[in-house]
C-alpha cells in the first residue's frame, strides 16, 4: 500500500474522508472538517496519508495521541497500514502508550483498532436534559452550592478521594505524588472560577461528597451551550447512602433552572462504579478513547 507522510495538500482530501465517517450519536453536533484537520497540524500533529485514509497524530509526555479528527479511513486495512507506520514514529519518539479517540460504535476504526491490540479505555457522553431523571434528591442528603472559604474547607480533605480511587484494581491508574502535592491550589483556582459551580453535600452534618459543573468549551461533536459534570467524588465511608445520586440530581435540576439543554460527562471503562451508574443518567458515550500500550524492549 502506499503510505505517505501527510501534508497540509492532503487537508481537502482527509476532510471528505472525516465528513463521510460520522457519527450516530443523535446529539454530536457538525462541524468544519477541513478546520478541525488544519488545527491538528498547528499544534504539531504529523502522520501519514494512504489512498483511502489518513492517521496524524501528536506525542505528548503522557501519550501519543490520534484526535477526533485525526484520522479516518474507507477499510481496515488502509488503517491498519497507517498506524503500522506512525506506530513506528511514536515509539522512536520514546512514546509506547498510543492513543485513538473515534466515534463511539465506528465499525472500521473499531475493527482496525481492537485488532491493533488497541482496548476501550475512557468513554465521552452527551444527554439531552428533557431526558435525565428530575427527581428530587434524596432528603436524608443535604445538598446546596459551595460558597466561600468554609465551604472550601470542607471540599480540602475530599479532594484526593476521586484520584485515590482510580488509582484502585481494576483501573490502575495512580497520579504521580507531585499531583497530591499541588491538588489544593489547582481545585482552589477552579473553586474561585465564577463559571464553576461546586455542589456540596452533607450526611448529618458531615461532609460527604462534591461534584462541580461547568460550561464546556468548545469541543468538536459537542453542542454550544453544553454544561459538564467535570468532577464527582463521594468519601469512601459514605458510599452506597446515596450521595452520589443526590450531588447528581441537585445538579440537574440546577442546570434546568439555568435554561441548559444538553449535559456531558465522561468515564474510565474501567471504572466499576462509574461505569454503569452514568449510564442510569441518560448519558450515552458519543466517543470513546481507545488505548495501546507497546511493551518495552527485553532488558
Amino acid at each position: 500500500m502506499d503510505v505517505r507522510p501527510f501534508t497540509r495538500d492532503d487537508v481537502p482530501f482527509a476532510a471528505d474522508l472525516l465528513a463521510a465517517r460520522g457519527n450516530a450519536h443523535p446529539l454530536a453536533a457538525p462541524f468544519d472538517p477541513a478546520a478541525e484537520i488544519a488545527a491538528l497540524l498547528d499544534q504539531g500533529a504529523t502522520g501519514y496519508a494512504a489512498p483511502g485514509g489518513y492517521l496524524i497524530g501528536r506525542v505528548d509526555p503522557d501519550a501519543a495521541w490520534s484526535l477526533y479528527a485525526g484520522h479516518a479511513a474507507r477499510d481496515v486495512a488502509t488503517y491498519r497500514h497507517l498506524y503500522r507506520a506512525i506506530a513506528r514514529d511514536w515509539v522512536a519518539a520514546g512514546q509506547r502508550r498510543h492513543a485513538i479517540v473515534m466515534p463511539d460504535g465506528d465499525p472500521v476504526a473499531g475493527e482496525a483498532f481492537a485488532n491493533l491490540a488497541f482496548g476501550r479505555e475512557h468513554v465521552f457522553a452527551l444527554a439531552l436534559l428533557a431526558d435525565q431523571p428530575s427527581d428530587p434528591p434524596p432528603a436524608h442528603v443535604d445538598v446546596r452550592v459551595a460558597e466561600g472559604d468554609a465551604d472550601f474547607d470542607a471540599l480540602r480533605p475530599m479532594l484526593p478521594s476521586l484520584a485515590r480511587h482510580l488509582a484502585e484494581p481494576p483501573c490502575f491508574s495512580p497520579r504521580p505524588e507531585s499531583y497530591f502535592d499541588r491538588i489544593e491550589t489547582a481545585f482552589r483556582a477552579d473553586y474561585d472560577d465564577p463559571a464553576v459551580t461546586y455542589v456540596l453535600a452533607r450526611v448529618d452534618g458531615v461532609a460527604a461528597g462534591f461534584a462541580t459543573w461547568e460550561p464546556m468549551p468548545p469541543r468538536i461533536r459537542v453542542p454550544g451551550g453544553t454544561w459538564a459534570l467535570s468532577h464527582m467524588s463521594v468519601v469512601p465511608g459514605m458510599r452506597g447512602r446515596g450521595v452520589g445520586r443526590a450531588l447528581a440530581l441537585a445538579g440537574l435540576a440546577m442546570l434546568r433552572e439555568r435554561g441548559v439543554t444538553v449535559t456531558w460527562t465522561d468515564w474510565r471503562l474501567t471504572n466499576m462504579s462509574a461505569e454503569p451508574y452514568w449510564r442510569t443518567y441518560g448519558w450515552r458515550p458519543y466517543n470513546v478513547r481507545l488505548t495501546r500500550r507497546v511493551e518495552p524492549d527485553p532488558a
